[in-house]
């Protein structure tokens, strides 16, 4: 199983929020929406 690594904007994790995006790339991640083609676990 392939591990994905999301990784967060510095500018924004410093002051304790997240950017919009990353918001997305977190949600998709977790309920496996996208185009990853193997198998893939997200880890917090």
């Amino acid at each position: 199983m392939e591990k994905v690594a999301i990784v967060g904007c510095g500018a924004y994790m410093d002051s304790g929020y997240g950017c919009a995006g990353e918001w997305r790339c977190l949600k998709a991640a977790a309920l496996g929406e996208g185009n990853i083609e193997s198998p893939s676990q997200v880890l917090a």
